[in-house]
């Protein structure tokens, strides 16, 4: 009889731990993949990536927004846009994705267990859905792919009707009139482009100087100016002291003195860790407390160990597709106990990404001897990639 229930237990079944499990179920081993039933897919299915463009598309098509050139600035697809008609489209799209994505975890043999993880020791985990008797279910190797959900400032009192974060957008009953946007980052801005392209008066209040500083400063103030044609107003250097939700909606109150009534909040703050419920602090794993990510080191593995044991671990962050689909090397490799082809580093600082060197390594070796460059984009990456392919 085998001492553990599966070779490999993944905890998530978003992007990052999809791949991790269908990798090493090609690889002959016994996975299994912990979710709760509302939430197969992930953060990426259910509430962020797809439902966000998903949106936006219903938006740019009902608005008729990129047909305005063509027939004029009053061209609408539709004058009286409701919240159904965003989300009848967006709810379509999310069932076809999980669909797809429980087709994949069927096809390759992988066992979904509905419900929600916590640590028992450093191989098991007990497993709480609602209506079901709690389960215990035991890995080799755990690989640990709960993503992100938005961070909520302590400050806030949160009601998911007024004042709400990202993943409350999906559950508006009416497009408010007035909306404030705290926080200039690619959410945030990606939301209120949209609100304001339906006619809501936007405000983004933003205690940096500018936003997106990511992004070059050209581009961000093309951005601002296509924004401010849509009426989007910007308050930057502005910190939020409070917001009061009322009858008649809601006040933010700004350090400054400002005051900014609208009908909705949507904080935008960033994102933090899925971690909470998975009861590490007890078992030895270091948590980040101000954003519940998992402390790691190099390779993915956690930092602190069960009784001097170090689970292999990952951590799935924003940008978890591509932290998933580069890290799924290492799950075949390190994670599985297999030996390991050399590995060529491309640079530590892109989400530790590395290239199989029994890929394309024999290529590389008769055309480009040597290390892989040290490329700086994913796109400098897939580059290199075409021309060892060749």
């Amino acid at each position: 009889m085998a001492p553990f229930d599966y070779d490999l237990l993944v905890l998530g079944s978003g992007p990052g731990g999809q791949k991790a499990a269908i990798a090493a179920a090609k690889l002959g081993r016994r996975a299994a993949v912990v979710e709760r039933r509302n939430m197969v897919g992930g953060v990426c299915i259910n509430t962020g990536t797809i439902p966000s463009k998903t949106l936006r598309e219903a938006v740019l098509y009902l608005t008729g927004l990129n047909m305005r050139e063509l027939y004029g600035q009053n061209y609408r697809v539709k004058d009286d846009i409701t919240v159904q008609d965003l989300l009848g489209r967006t709810q379509h799209v999310i069932g076809r994705e999980i669909e797809v994505i429980r087709s994949q975890l069927h096809r390759n043999g992988i066992d979904l267990i509905d419900g929600t993880a916590r640590f028992v020791d450093r191989h098991t985990v007990v497993v709480s859905a609602d209506g079901q008797t709690d389960r215990r279910v035991s890995g080799e190797r755990i690989v640990i792919a709960t993503g992100t959900r938005p961070a909520r400032p302590a400050q806030v009192a949160f009601d998911d009707r007024q004042i709400l974060d990202s993943d409350g957008i999906l559950t508006l009953e009416a497009i408010p009139r007035s909306m404030v946007v705290v926080g200039a980052g690619v959410i945030g801005i990606e939301y209120a482009s949209m609100f304001a392209a339906l006619g809501t008066r936007v405000t983004v209040v933003e205690q940096r100087d500018r936003m997106l500083d990511f992004c070059d400063s050209e581009v961000i103030e093309a951005l601002k100016f296509h924004l401010r044609d849509l009426s989007v107003s910007f308050r930057f250097g502005e910190k939020v002291a409070s917001v009061q939700a009322g009858e008649h909606g809601t006040v933010t109150s700004l350090v400054s003195g400002k005051r900014i009534p609208a009908d909705t909040v949507m904080y935008s703050a960033g994102r933090q860790g899925a971690t909470a419920e998975l009861d590490f602090f007890q078992h030895a794993i270091e948590v980040a407390r101000e954003r519940d990510l998992i402390v790691v080191h190099d390779n993915a593995y956690s930092e602190v160990a069960f009784d001097g044991y170090r689970p292999p671990s990952f951590l799935e962050a924003d940008g978890a597709k591509e932290v998933g689909v580069e890290l799924t090397t290492q799950a075949k490799h390190k994670i599985l106990g297999l030996n390991a082809a050399k590995l060529y580093d491309i640079d530590p600082q892109e989400h530790g990404a590395k290239l199989r060197a029994d890929e394309f390594g024999k290529k590389a070796a008769t055309r480009s001897p040597g290390r892989a460059p040290a490329a700086r984009s994913p796109s400098a990456i897939r580059s290199w990639i075409a021309a060892m392919s060749r």
